[in-house]
């Protein structure tokens, strides 16, 4: 009687198992610009947040059992099939700017956490804009840590749509050779600037090296079957605290 109840249970774990395993995993993707100690009254409240609404944020996560994941584990999950943490989720920041590096960088670190900076790689060092950009040296330090991936943002940030085909080339593969170059790694994602795209820039991108570009759309969340050169994200607003923040989440992936 023993026996048999041992190769129930043996047979119930293996299936148990293997609908884990099969089972498409629905990974939100949360994206934010800037981090900064105080909002000023112009401030955009969908473009910067603060430190501590963000350290927020980063504790909500962990209170609500959510990992944070790369892209290289997305893209093992949805190639190979490679098992994800129960309710994954991916931290992305946009531009490149030194507060990511001042304020974002040292939380995610803290709270033992990983997030992408999608990086124009022609602003990098620059000190002329409203936010400085982050230096090339201090993206090989956050990157070295292990919290931090960096990856294209495209060269200038411009609208991809309405550029050449010469245009588009280069912004694409110009910010692919100097995070390459500067980084000793392969730069293999890209986020759109503005989240603009079309076919034609999709076929593009895939021709400079890319193998996943990320968009915005603020709806819904990604799966094995996503279009990679689509791939959505949730832009994170400061006026949401810790309650909606994650009822954000849980709206956008049916949770």
């Amino acid at each position: 009687m023993k026996s048999v109840f041992r190769i129930v249970l043996c047979m119930l774990i293996i299936f148990m198992t293997s609908v884990t395993a099969f089972a498409d995993m629905c990974v939100p993707i949360l994206l934010y610009h800037c981090v900064v100690e105080e909002l000023a009254e112009e401030d955009d409240p969908r473009m910067i947040v603060t430190a501590d609404r963000f350290s927020e944020h980063m504790q909500a996560l962990k209170d609500h059992g959510y990992d944070t994941i790369t892209y290289n584990q997305y893209m093992d999950y949805v190639k190979k099939g490679t098992p994800l943490p129960p309710k994954p989720i991916i931290i992305n920041f946009d531009d490149g700017y030194e507060n990511n590096y001042t304020y974002a960088y040292p939380i995610l670190r803290e709270m033992n956490m990983k997030a992408t900076i999608f990086t124009m790689a022609g602003y990098v060092g620059a000190t002329t804009t409203k936010y400085p950009h982050f230096t090339w040296e201090q993206a090989l330090e956050m990157e070295h840590s292990g919290v931090i991936d960096i990856q294209s943002h495209t060269m200038t940030h411009p609208m991809m749509s309405e550029l050449s085909y010469e245009e588009t080339l280069r912004e694409m593969r110009m910010s692919k050779y100097l995070i390459e170059k500067n980084m000793d790694k392969e730069c293999k994602y890209m986020a759109y600037p503005f989240g603009v795209h079309n076919k034609w820039t999709d076929n593009l991108g895939a021709a400079a090296g890319y193998e996943l570009m990320c968009v915005v759309g603020d709806n819904g969340a990604n799966g094995k079957d996503s279009d990679l050169y689509a791939i959505r994200r949730l832009t994170v607003s400061q006026d949401m605290d810790a309650d909606s923040f994650i009822k954000y989440i849980e709206e956008n992936t049916g949770m």
